[in-house]
Order: structure tokens, then sequence, then C-alpha cells
């Protein structure tokens, strides 16, 4: 397993939004954590990527225990994070903003980025950063000119720099057109069995399209785990979202 998380807690003064959680993830597998808004998952993925310490429990990551590591540390292990709302810097292009990437990956400093920035290696492994993502047509779009969906790309090619073991996904599809979702599925399918990805998610059809296993999170405990198909058809979930849009 790439991921145990066993018995893991927190609570915010009177409100316990994670509750006793346990998860496990296989290496290179998508794992799904679903639940009505309020459930406790942003705070899950939180504690996973070492911004919100636990308030008991447990996580291990690689087979090593991270529960008290720094969210740095743990980027430094191969755990990478992409955030709801697309984390770029919007007057640098695409391939810039991919650049920063590489250099943060390799631990560079950015006082030195103008002669960096001409590097021809660089620039290469750049434009193939892109290029997985499908945007190295628009390299030199900047990125605040982008559609909200080219920054999303963006910052999944962004995470995928330092090629993590594991990538935490907050609801990728979120503010998402159509044919945005479409390409974002497509993108994370094709990235599936380069690494392993935790994913946040509210639109079922994404999840059931990428996820091979899933967690159902009400009320900061997992109401059912198991394969999509076992939670497609699971009863107990069906009643826990009624009247809860997905």
């Amino acid at each position: 397993m790439i991921l145990q998380v066993q018995n893991l807690h927190k609570q915010f003064g009177g409100v316990r939004a994670v509750r006793g959680v346990d998860l496990a993830l296989a290496d290179k597998q998508i794992h799904a954590v679903i639940g009505p808004n309020g459930a406790g998952k942003s705070t899950l993925l939180a504690q996973l990527a070492g911004e919100i310490a636990p308030d008991r429990g447990r996580i291990v990551f690689a087979g090593r225990d991270i529960t008290g590591l720094a969210a740095h540390k743990r980027a430094q292990l191969g755990l990478a994070r992409c955030f709801q709302t697309a984390d770029v810097i919007a007057p640098m292009t695409l391939l810039e903003n991919a650049t920063l990437a590489l250099l943060a990956a390799a631990g560079n400093s950015f006082n030195c980025w103008s002669p960096l920035a001409r590097d021809a290696d660089l620039r290469a492994r750049a434009m193939q950063l892109l290029e997985e993502v499908g945007l190295a047509h628009d390299a030199e779009l900047r990125a605040g000119e982008a559609a909200h969906g080219v920054r999303r790309q963006l910052e999944i090619a962004m995470a995928l720099a330092p090629r993590p073991k594991l990538l935490l996904l907050d609801e990728p599809m979120a503010g998402l057109g159509k044919s945005e979702s479409a390409a974002m599925i497509a993108l994370l399918k094709k990235r599936k069995g380069s690494a392993a990805m935790l994913l946040i998610e509210h639109d079922m059809d994404a999840v059931f399209a990428l996820a091979d296993t899933a967690s159902v999170l009400v009320d900061g405990r997992i109401l059912a785990a198991g394969s999509t198909a076992e939670i497609r058809g699971n009863a107990e979930v069906q009643r826990a979202y009624l009247g809860t849009p997905q």
C-alpha cells in the first residue's frame, strides 16, 4: 500500500471534523473520497498533505510514518497536492510556470531564474511537462489569460514536476464546463498507472470513470468503502445522498 490511514481524528472546538477514519490506497491506483458538503473531506485531505496536524491517528506513506512530518518534507518523499482553486502564477506563461515547478522540485534557488530560464535542457523538460497534460501548444500563453480548465491542467503539470508517488486532487472538476471536465477526465485517465491518486470529488460521473476504489465520508466517519461498483450499489450510501447534490 502506498498510503495507509489509521484511526485519524480532528476536532475544531465542538466540531468533530474527522472521526476515526481508516483508509488504504494501493500503489498506482485511484481512490475517491466522496461525501456531502461538510463531511470532513477537505480536513482529511489537509491532514494527508501535512497542512493540518491530526489530534490522533497515524498516516503511513510509502512505508514511512509521516504523521508528524511537515508538508514540504512529505513533498520531498513524493506526495503532491493540487488545490480546488488552481495555484498558478498568473503573470507568467504556462512554460514559465512549468519551469518554476521543475526548479522547486530540484530545490534550486529562484535567484538565478534568468539564466536558468534560458537553459535549453530545463526548457525542454518544462515543455515535456506541458506536453504530458496537452498544453504544449499554449506554452507562451500567460496563465492569467488562460481558461479555467487550462489553469487546472497547468497545476497538474506543475504537480507532476517532482514525479510524485501520490497525487492528492481536491475537486479537479470544480468550475469546469462539460468539455473541460471531459478533457480533465481524459488527462487523469492517461496518468493512471504512473502514480497513485487520491481524489476528492463531487462529480460522480468523474468518480466512476476514474476511481478503482472509493470511501464515503459522512459526518467525519467512513460510511462505506470498496470498489466503485460496490459503492454505486450500496443502499446505505444512496440513502446518505438523498437530497444531496453530487
